[in-house]
């Protein structure tokens, strides 16, 4: 069971779902947009897969992988500087 209660503590939960990472998390907001500037209808929904897949399986393009990793990782970072 995760420390805030909620759910289990899996990977799908601390990335997307936890309340504890709320904050962290919202650095990973401008991802959704990343679509819209790259031309694309619409805008990508933030999923395990999207972050933690290769953008070969995700259609998404390398630039964009880039930027999701990126912020994948100052997630990550502000997730272990709180544990």
């Amino acid at each position: 069971m995760c420390q805030c209660g909620k759910g289990n503590e899996i990977v799908k939960h601390v990335l997307l779902y936890c309340d504890m990472y709320h904050t962290a998390r919202c650095k990973m907001d401008y991802i959704k947009h990343i679509s819209v500037c790259s031309g694309h209808e619409g805008s990508i929904s933030i999923s395990e897969s999207l972050l933690l897949v290769p953008p070969c399986y995700n259609n998404v393009s390398k630039r964009d992988n880039n930027i999701i990793k990126e912020a994948l990782f100052e997630f990550l970072n502000k997730f272990i500087r709180t544990l």
